[in-house]
């Protein structure tokens, strides 16, 4: 008999702390519901930021290779005319297109949508 009231309080034991774990659970999910959406705010954010950095980084790339081909003197170094074509490109890109195409393949939105 004794081992059953044993048997007994051991279930009742653990059904409580069942119980309390179940509650606490609950409540961490409440807690991550409630802040999913500043931390969608701020992913936002913080990419929007990256990509102006980049926007930046690359029009800074771009005029500094344009100077360093308007100051190249191609009729002394034939080697230099490979850079012809590198200038092109540079002059070609569209900046704003790649950045736009980057937030439309990478953004937090798109990976809100993917989930």
């Amino acid at each position: 008999m004794n081992q059953v009231r044993k048997a007994q309080e051991r279930s009742e034991k653990c059904q409580k702390e069942m119980e309390a774990a179940r509650q606490r659970y609950t409540r961490a999910l409440l807690d991550l519901d409630s802040s999913n959406g500043k931390y969608q705010e701020d992913m936002v954010d913080v990419f929007d930021r990256t990509q102006t950095f980049e926007r930046r980084r690359l029009e800074f790339l771009k005029s500094i290779l344009l100077e360093l081909h308007s100051s190249l003197d191609y009729s002394q170094n034939q080697a230099l005319v490979y850079t012809l074509s590198l200038v092109a490109n540079v002059k070609h890109n569209e900046l704003i297109i790649d950045i736009e195409s980057c937030t439309r393949m990478h953004s937090f939105n798109v990976i809100l949508c993917v989930s």
